[in-house]
């Protein structure tokens, strides 16, 4: 399990697909040496969304859409 996870759509403010983003790398980079963008699969249907939301409570309080 992914413990370090951001998210651009916050739950309790967008359920459900709300938005997709892409990454274009401006220079070369390999796997190892740089971060990129990791699409977590099924992470906008419902059922994953309300573990967000009962696992982290205080998300509710976050007034923008990324946490």
């Amino acid at each position: 399990m992914v413990e370090n996870l951001h998210l651009d759509q916050n739950p309790y403010h967008k359920q459900g697909l709300k938005c997709v983003q892409g990454m274009i790398p401006l220079r070369n980079v390999r796997k190892d040496e740089a971060g990129g963008l990791m699409v977590v699969p099924y992470s906008n249907n419902n059922e994953t969304q309300k573990s967000i939301i009962s696992r982290y409570p205080s998300t509710k309080m976050h007034p923008s859409d990324w946490l």
